[in-house]
């Protein structure tokens, strides 16, 4: 954790987030399964726009489903007057534990066991802790989107159309997610997931953040801010993570290295994942360093510095990380506590 300090201002990097799941789980165990079900539902903010969970249950509440040691949820992104993008996709990485162990802790060994084309896919896109949530057939990191040509842009990827009988079960298509827009074409984005481990044992989870990037228009590569969710078996029941805020800007230091993992990682057929840009800023912000005109500059302040760092601008097309930043700190300039 990096923490910059003038009077009582704090300056929080991403890397504060990493034991939310932990606290958040700690939480939850203290409340009662009704209080925690509306709470969870509770819309939150980032600089970039309001992420709901219109739909966010238990394995248990979904209708026609067995599996009880799951969830489903469907997020909607909802840009405010801050963004200015032709499209706006939802990113998502994964963290989970089953039968006590990290799935992910063992892909390396058995990529190299079996030498199979799938295992060499998920081993090269894990660092070994989480990955981009992906099927190991697919090269494109935006979620539920279909897959780019070899060699592709993200930045073609398809818009979407998302299709509610996702929701009530009858998936008469395909479409789990669509892309958001500002402007004359405005929409949400949105995603659909339903993540399940049947047989799954007490402090077993599936821990999810999801973030959202502008691929397209002025904004095109600024991240918009990203919130965790997922759930966890405690004592014999699946409880839900309530939705909540991991970042106000740009994603979290652990997202942010999966995203750079993925870039360099590969998809079944063996060919080059399409690469997703990811900001060289080193830090994020949360609500609490937004709580005071003072806090707001200091914050503004700290980004500049990060930004002009020649280590953090040695690699390719830095502008891009430079237009994340000049936006980042725009937006703390302009935040308002409680908007």
């Amino acid at each position: 954790m990096a923490v910059r300090r003038a009077g009582i201002t704090r300056f929080f990097f991403a890397a504060m987030r990493s034991e939310s799941v932990r606290r958040d789980q700690t939480n939850l165990s203290r409340e009662g399964g009704q209080h925690v079900r509306l709470a969870r539902a509770m819309p939150v903010k980032t600089l970039g726009g309001t992420w709901t969970a219109e739909t966010y249950r238990i394995g248990a509440d979904i209708p026609n489903w067995t599996v009880t040691e799951s969830c489903d949820i469907k997020l909607r992104f909802t840009p405010n007057d801050r963004v200015d993008a032709g499209k706006i996709a939802l990113v998502q990485m994964i963290l989970r534990r089953f039968n006590g162990t990290n799935p992910d802790a063992g892909l390396a060994a058995q990529a190299l066991a079996t030498g199979g084309a799938a295992a060499k896919a998920k081993a090269s896109r894990s660092d070994g802790v989480g990955h981009l949530d992906r099927m190991q057939n697919a090269n494109n990191p935006v979620y539920g989107a279909p897959n780019l040509p070899v060699n592709g842009s993200v930045y073609n990827t398809a818009v979407g159309t998302f299709d509610d009988h996702y929701v009530t079960g009858e998936r008469t298509t395909n479409n789990n997610y669509q892309t958001g827009a500002t402007g004359r074409a405005a929409r949400d984005a949105i995603l659909y997931d339903r993540p399940n481990s049947g047989g799954a044992l007490n402090d077993d989870f599936m821990h999810f953040e999801t973030a959202a990037i502008s691929l397209a228009g002025p904004q095109k590569n600024v991240w918009y801010g990203s919130v965790e969710w997922g759930w966890t078996k405690t004592n014999g029941a699946i409880v839900l993570l309530p939705l909540a805020v991991v970042s106000m800007g740009t994603p979290s230091a652990r997202m942010t290295a999966l995203v750079r993992k993925w870039n360099t990682g590969i998809d079944q057929g063996g060919n080059a994942n399409i690469k997703l840009k990811m900001t060289v800023i080193p830090g994020t912000l949360s609500e609490d360093d937004l709580s005071t005109n003072q806090k707001r500059s200091t914050a503004a302040t700290t980004i500049t510095t990060a930004r002009d760092n020649v280590g953090y601008f040695s690699h390719t097309n830095p502008k891009t990380d430079r237009r994340n930043g000049d936006w980042l700190a725009a937006a703390v300039n302009g935040y308002r506590p409680g908007e």
